[in-house]
């Protein structure tokens, strides 16, 4: 598992730049990054490193569904409003939770082709750089550092959600120090 604090300190993050969304008056970005973090918490817990998977409640499909939705709907109000690499990256996500659902449902195609899956998400993240590049050259700095942010937990969640499908084998925790004490009896 991921450090707590790492990924405690992201959820933060990104639950800040939510509100200062909400707060700028920028209701489909602040709608849009809340429904993103819903999603990211599910799969948090589908990758198993937070609840085991038989704990999941039966509503959790309809909330991520409901999340889903609210993504597509801020996606297609960001292409209405010309908003056209704010549209880019958000497709890039739902691309992006297209591959958390192969690898969360297809755990044996995984196994069997490890490296298409990497190579998928190698290919999204740089596409999100690119576009957090775009900002950066058109100084929107708090979008460039909010696609930063979200890079990260992206990054995370998906070697949670790969390790998951491979096994203990590909975990991507840390083992246990090996102690040096020797008992004395």
């Amino acid at each position: 598992m991921r450090s707590v604090h790492l990924k405690s300190l992201l959820l933060a993050l990104l639950l800040v730049n939510a509100l200062t969304f909400l707060f700028r008056g920028e209701w489909n970005d602040s709608f849009d990054s809340l429904a993103w973090i819903v999603l990211m918490l599910l799969y948090e817990i589908q990758s198993g490193k937070v609840l085991a998977v038989h704990q999941l409640h039966p509503k959790l499909p309809w909330i991520r569904n409901l999340a889903v939705l609210v993504v597509v709907v801020a996606e297609t109000s960001y292409l209405f409003e010309g908003a056209w690499l704010d549209g880019v990256y958000s497709l890039l996500w739902l691309l992006v939770v297209v591959l958390f659902e192969l690898e969360s449902r297809f755990k044996q195609q995984v196994v069997a082709s490890p490296w298409l899956f990497r190579t998928a998400a190698a290919v999204l993240a740089l596409g999100m750089a690119g576009v957090i590049l775009a900002w950066m050259m058109n100084e929107a700095y708090f979008n460039a550092y909010d696609g930063l942010i979200w890079s990260f937990a992206f990054l995370i969640i998906d070697l949670d959600l790969m390790a998951s499908a491979l096994g203990p084998k590909h975990s991507t925790t840390r083992p246990e120090p090996l102690s040096l004490h020797v008992p004395t009896d």
